[in-house]
C-alpha cells in the first residue's frame, strides 16, 4: 500500500531518511511538515501527539516516537481515533547504561576534581577515592535500560536489586521488590540507587525527604529517568546535609536547570544536559528500528513497542 509518511530529515539524519525512502519506493515519504496533513503515518516526538496537532491528520494511523518516553501524550484521545502508537523503547539503552557506568565512575574516582587540578596544574592525590566492586547496586525500573544497567554492571562484582511494578523473574537482577515495602527495602540496601522509571501519576515526585533518608549515607543517586520523579529541594538539602555522599543527574526539574539552582556549585554532583541517550551510534541503530517497524506495519504484522 501507498502509505504517507512524514519525518523530518534532521530528526533521523538525512542519509537515514534517503536510506528508508529507498526501502520503501511505495510510500511517499514527506519531509516538510505543512505539506504533511494527509500523511497515514507520522515518526516524530511525543510532543506532536496533542488533540489540537492530531485534529489536521485526517487520515493518521500509526504514530511511531522517535523516543522511549511519551509522558504527557493524550493516549485516550489516540485510543478514541483508534490510532497505532509505538515508542522508540530499547534503541537508547545501551547508550544510557554506558552512560550510568561513566556517571558511577566519575563520582567514585573524583573525575571532576582530577579535572580541575588538571587545569590549574596541581599534583595533589585526593586518596578519597571509592570502588564499585562489592557494592549493591538498585534500579528502579526493570525495563529495556534498567537490564542494560544491571547487564554491564555486574562485572564489578556487585548485588543487583530491581524495583518495579510486578514482582517477575528477571534476567541480570539478585532481587527484584515491588510495592512501598519494597522501594524502602532497596533504598536501605543499595549502595547506588539508580533511577532508570518513566513519567507517570504513579512515579511523579516519587523521590523525596522521606526516601533519601532511608539511603545509606555513603550512597549515590543517579538520575536518568525524570526530572520530576524528584523532588528537587528534597534532593539538594540531601546532599548539603550529606544525607548521601552524591549525585550524577542527566535529567532535572525544570530543564535546563536554572543557574541559580545549587546543585550546579556542589563539588559532588555531576550534571549532564539530558543527553544520557546520545552517542555517534544513536541514529542508525534509531534508523534500523524504523525500518523494521515500517516492515512490519507494511506486511500487516504486529509492530514492535506497541504502547
Amino acid at each position: 500500500m501507498n502509505y504517507k509518511v512524514y519525518v523530518d530529515p534532521k530528526k533521523i539524519g538525512k542519509n537515514h531518511f534517503s536510506a528508508l525512502q529507498n526501502a520503501f519506493p511505495h510510500f511517499e515519504f514527506i519531509a516538510d511538515k505543512e505539506d504533511s496533513y494527509q500523511a497515514d503515518i507520522i515518526i516524530d516526538y511525543p510532543a506532536i501527539a496533542t488533540k489540537k496537532q492530531l485534529e489536521q491528520y485526517p487520515n493518521l494511523k500509526w504514530i511511531q516516537f522517535l523516543t522511549a518516553g511519551y509522558n504527557n501524550v493524550d493516549l485516550d484521545y489516540l485510543r478514541e481515533r483508534n490510532i497505532l502508537v509505538s515508542n522508540a523503547k530499547g534503541v537508547y539503552s545501551i547508550t544510557i547504561a554506558e552512560d550510568v557506568i561513566t556517571k558511577i565512575l566519575v563520582l567514585n574516582r573524583l573525575v571532576s576534581k582530577y579535572v580541575m587540578n588538571m587545569k590549574q596544574q596541581v599534583w595533589q592525590s585526593e586518596q578519597k577515592e571509592e570502588e564499585i566492586y562489592q557494592s549493591t547496586v538498585g534500579i528502579l525500573g526493570a525495563g529495556s535500560i534498567a537490564t542494560e544497567i544491571a547487564k554491564r554492571i555486574r562485572p564489578f562484582e556487585v548485588s543487583v536489586l530491581g524495583y518495579r511494578k510486578n514482582e517477575i523473574h528477571a534476567e541480570f537482577f539478585d532481587q527484584i521488590y515491588v510495592g512501598r515495602t519494597g522501594l524502602e527495602q532497596l533504598l536501605k540496601q543499595s549502595d547506588i540507587v539508580i533511577v532508570a522509571l518513566p513519567l507517570n501519576e504513579e512515579t511523579k515526585l516519587l523521590f523525596g525527604t522521606k526516601e533519601f533518608s532511608l539511603m545509606k549515607t555513603n550512597a549515590l543517586f543517579i538520575n536518568i529517568g525524570r526530572g520530576e520523579i524528584v523532588n528537587q529541594e528534597a534532593l539538594i538539602q540531601a546532599l548539603q546535609t550529606k544525607q548521601i555522599r552524591g549525585a550524577a543527574l542527566d535529567v532535572t526539574s525544570p530543564e535546563p536547570l536554572p543557574v541559580n539552582s545549587p546543585l550546579w556549585t556542589m563539588e559532588q554532583v555531576f550534571i549532564t544536559p539530558h543527553n544520557a541517550a546520545y552517542s555517534t551510534k544513536m541514529l542508525s541503530r534509531l534508523a534500523a528500528f524504523l525500518k523494521l517497524n515500517l516492515a512490519l506495519f507494511d506486511q500487516h504484522k504486529k509492530i514492535q513497542n506497541k504502547i
